[in-house]
């Protein structure tokens, strides 16, 4: 039987564990945006703070989440990043959901993801579109020629947070 994923807050403690899971991934370009926001996600400022999934005790996932200065109530969901070989267990819909539900918690009205069009990042669309996240626009050409940033949407429910 596979041991129940838990989800924390990230602890300055797990900043070396973290990095590893990171820097071992092939995917470069999912984990850039992680190791960029990782020191601030430590802080737990309102902006950025982090969560991570364990397994067992082994390090599993992360998300970066916060909210977007200048708007009232704007999540948003920064970087998340499984583990290859926690993928498809629940890993990343745990951490997703205890995200949102975090975000929920200090005021978010709605939660937003922006996440490049790129193949290296379909796990990450199919986790969203998996959670209810939306697409709900799209800039042509952001990332590089031919790929866009698309932007994702999740409403917060209240009655889902009670």
């Amino acid at each position: 039987m596979d041991p129940v994923v838990r989800v924390r807050r990230l602890d300055a403690r797990d900043v070396h564990d973290v990095e590893r899971l990171l820097t071992g991934d092939r995917d470069v370009a999912p984990v850039a945006r992680a190791l960029e926001l990782l020191p601030r996600a430590v802080e737990h400022g309102r902006e950025y703070f982090g969560l991570v999934a364990e397994r067992a005790g082994a390090l599993e996932g992360i998300a970066i989440a916060g909210f977007t200065a200048g708007a009232q109530g704007a999540g948003a969901l920064h970087s998340i990043v499984v583990a290859r070989e926690a993928r498809r267990r629940g890993t990343g819909r745990s951490l997703l959901d205890a995200t949102v539900m975090a975000l929920a918690e200090q005021g978010a009205r709605f939660v937003i993801a922006e996440v490049a069009d790129d193949p290296l990042f379909a796990p990450v669309q199919r986790l969203l579109t998996a959670a209810g996240f939306d697409s709900e626009a799209r800039l042509a050409d952001f990332v590089r020629d031919g790929v866009s940033l698309v932007f994702w949407r999740t409403d917060i429910n209240e009655a889902a947070i009670k």
